[in-house]
């Protein structure tokens, strides 16, 4: 129970991720927007998926 439980945090949080992203590169057409921080969040939804 705990196990998917966990799971199911993690996958929420990684949905949350990703719309977020989502967000964020749609916003960049917007406004002017270092692509370096849209590259970290690419980094930071890759380690979700691996861990």
């Amino acid at each position: 129970m705990l196990l998917t439980r966990t799971m199911t945090t993690h996958g929420s949080i990684l949905v949350h991720q990703m719309k977020s992203m989502d967000f964020e590169c749609r916003a960049a057409g917007f406004v002017e927007k270092s692509p370096e921080s849209i590259i970290d969040q690419s980094d930071k939804i890759a380690k979700l998926i691996i861990a």
